[in-house]
């Protein structure tokens, strides 16, 4: 399967590279492919919005507390974009060496910025309010 052989690949890759790190979310490897595109309307209020399906997988020896990082997306430009939903399991519970997660998520701007090509990447530098159920 193509998706297994990405994931072989990136684990190849970054795997000589991990030991350097000090922070375990440095090795962690984001897998984003682009799901869908659109817009939302709402009177005078748009949006452009850009769904993506994620896989992240834990590269270190040590386990990943999710709950303490986020998804980010970023233009061409390097304009961060707004996270709108991501999926509870790519961000709560621990994450395992070699363990991946999957899961949707959708980024949105009110500039058409979305409509090109975006990375999505891992940080601990979060600034939302978690809400528990």
């Amino acid at each position: 399967m193509k998706f297994s052989a990405y994931i072989i690949a990136a684990s190849l890759l970054l795997g000589s590279v991990t030991s350097a790190y000090a922070n375990a979310y440095d090795s962690i490897s984001v897998y984003a492919i682009e799901k869908s595109h659109g817009s939302i309307a709402t009177g005078s209020n748009t949006a452009y919005v850009k769904t993506y399906n994620i896989t992240i997988s834990n590269l270190s020896d040590t386990e990943a507390d999710l709950s303490k990082i986020c998804l980010k997306a970023y233009s061409a430009e390097n304009k961060e974009l707004r996270l709108d939903t991501v999926d509870a399991n790519l961000v709560t519970g621990f994450l395992k060496k070699g363990q991946p997660a999957t899961g949707t998520a959708i980024f949105a701007s009110h500039d058409d910025i979305i409509s090109k090509p975006v990375i999505v990447k891992l940080s601990d530098n979060c600034n939302f309010v978690r809400i528990s159920r």
